[in-house]
C-alpha cells in the first residue's frame, strides 16, 4: 500500500514547491522518485 500527499522539501537551502511523493510503507522509499523531482528544479 503507498500512500501519496503534497509535501514540501529543502534541497541546496532553497524551498520547493510542494509535490506529490509517494512513501511505500515498508523499503524503498520514494528514493527514485525523489531524485527525479530533485532534477527537474536542478
Amino acid at each position: 500500500m503507498a500512500v501519496s500527499y503534497l509535501h514540501p522539501i529543502e534541497y541546496g537551502g532553497k524551498k520547493l514547491p510542494g509535490y506529490r511523493i509517494k512513501i511505500y510503507l515498508g523499503f524503498n522509499i520514494y528514493k527514485e522518485e525523489l531524485i527525479l523531482h530533485i532534477k527537474k528544479f536542478h
